[in-house]
């Protein structure tokens, strides 16, 4: 338990900690989407990727989804993390090319309920644009879409009219 929060407080002070050293350019810019890359958790999974597919525009291959899992079995899900990748002081174990996130990703959406695992991980990739739902973290995310997770026909007519209006799609 003492361990648990102790690794807690770590991630998130290396959460802060990647977010200072971020370099990436604050501005908006009118770079098109060419990829996406979605975060679920475990008791979320019913993110339609073709739906997404066809609003973005883009190619299903484009769209990646990696569930975290707060269970110890992960076996039989498909890009799975769990705490367990991530280490004592907060530095994510797995590799990253081990599930394609060394590249740039031009687009970020994070449907887990402001997880820490999490948002460590996404503060630590090279991402273009980040959205993210009701009570995510403001200085991960550049677009913060008020609505529950599990109501997903109004977030993706959120997601496309805020995408058109910044000229991503």
């Amino acid at each position: 338990m003492i361990l648990r929060s102790f690794k807690l407080k770590n991630i998130e002070r290396r959460t802060e900690k990647y977010l200072q050293e971020d370099k990436r350019n604050n501005i908006v810019n009118d770079r098109v989407i060419k990829s996406v890359l979605v975060f679920v958790d475990e008791f979320f999974t019913d993110v339609d990727l073709n739906n997404l597919n066809e609003i973005l525009s883009i190619n299903k291959a484009d769209i990646r989804k990696i569930t975290f899992c707060s269970g110890k079995n992960i076996e039989g899900i498909e890009n799975a993390i769990s705490a367990k990748d991530f280490g004592l002081f907060g530095k994510f174990k797995r590799s990253m090319s081990g599930l394609n996130l060394d590249n740039n990703i031009d687009l970020i959406i994070n449907f887990t309920n402001n997880n820490s695992y999490v948002n460590n991980l996404i503060s630590q990739l090279n991402r273009s644009f980040s959205v993210g739902i009701r009570n995510a973290n403001s200085k991960i995310f550049d677009l913060i879409i008020e609505v529950e997770k599990n109501e997903l026909e109004l977030f993706n007519i959120e997601l496309e009219k805020y995408l058109r209006i910044l000229k991503k799609i």
